[in-house]
């Protein structure tokens, strides 16, 4: 959301997000955390307050999301809004 309106990360955060990125490359491997970070962006908001509240669990999003990323294969994924 926040790419959504052009607000830039943080300093702190964006050193934050580094480092952590780091760590899942390391553990999941490089590709497997694209992967993860794409899906996690083709999220909704709405799909994303409903994971956190506990309303779906990620079995009930990847349908969709796996939508989204197969309809822009090679580009950016858009937000479905």
């Amino acid at each position: 959301m926040r790419q959504d309106v052009g607000a830039p990360r943080a300093l702190t955060e964006a050193s934050r997000v580094a480092s952590l990125s780091v760590r899942a490359q390391g553990v999941i491997g490089v590709a497997a955390c694209k992967r993860a970070f794409a899906e996690g962006h083709a999220l909704t908001a709405d799909e994303v307050v409903t994971y956190a509240l506990r309303e779906a669990d990620w079995g009930d999003l990847r349908e969709a999301v796996a939508g989204r990323l197969a309809a822009d294969e090679g580009g950016e994924v858009a937000r479905g809004h």
